[in-house]
């Protein structure tokens, strides 16, 4: 082999292994930066026939809408029921916000044979009511939560459905212990802790119930006999 067929060999060998060199460098970037970028997945839509969510406004939920049955009690039922209240077993928690009213003339929030549902501890995430809201809409009864304490967003998102029409649940804090303990006596309702909600334990004679539930702003009180 010749001077110029020793110089091109070498000239090829070195070209071969910088082209190598700089092609692992480019494989090396790129997986770098496909290391760096979010994973490809696909992003749920909306097909045509689907109904979109719609997102209330801060009005639309504190404003009841039209259409929604009347909710008042009669002078006579009002008078009625303010006769049975002294006798009835009351405690020291009322609605959470003036839009649970259901009687405006006295300032009432009333329900009639409602399921309650009694929880050792604080209630932060609507994810942990899911199963108790699912079995008391299938029934259609309205709801009672009684809790120590509840989160900001769970009384913000229960006062919607409230307004709107969507379901109904009174959201009521008790912080003491016994007073829980002697509604859960009264009324059937077995406590439940936050873990068994979020496991979505919630067997059904857990779940308690009255005749008739009658809230003021400050006072509670469960009615053993129905509404007349």
């Amino acid at each position: 082999m010749g001077v110029w067929g020793i110089v091109a060999v070498l000239v090829i060998g070195i070209g071969a292994v910088a082209y190598g060199w700089l092609s692992d460098r480019t494989t090396d970037k790129n997986r770098e930066e496909a290391m760096r970028l979010p994973p490809e997945r696909e992003i749920p839509r909306f097909e045509g026939h689907q109904i979109q969510p719609h997102y209330l406004s801060e009005l639309e939920a504190v404003t009841r809408p039209d259409g929604l049955p009347a909710t008042d009690l009669t002078d006579a039922e009002r008078q009625s029921l303010g006769e049975r209240l002294p006798g009835a077993p009351s405690f020291p928690a009322g609605w959470p916000a003036r839009e649970f009213v259901t009687d405006t003339t006295s300032g009432w929030c009333v329900l009639d044979a409602p399921a309650i549902l009694i929880c050792t501890d604080p209630i932060t995430a609507m994810r942990e009511l899911l199963p108790a809201v699912k079995r008391s809409r299938e029934a259609d009864r309205p709801m009672v939560l009684v809790a120590p304490q509840i989160g900001q967003e769970v009384l913000t998102t229960l006062r919607a459905n409230w307004v709107q029409g969507t379901f109904s649940c009174l959201p009521l804090q008790v912080a003491d212990a016994a007073h829980r303990r002697s509604l859960g006596s009264l009324t059937g309702a077995q406590p439940v802790s936050s873990d068994d909600l979020q496991a979505g334990y919630l067997p059904a004679s857990h779940v308690g119930g009255c005749q008739a539930w009658v809230s003021d702003q400050g006072t509670s009180w469960a009615l053993l006999e129905g509404l007349k």
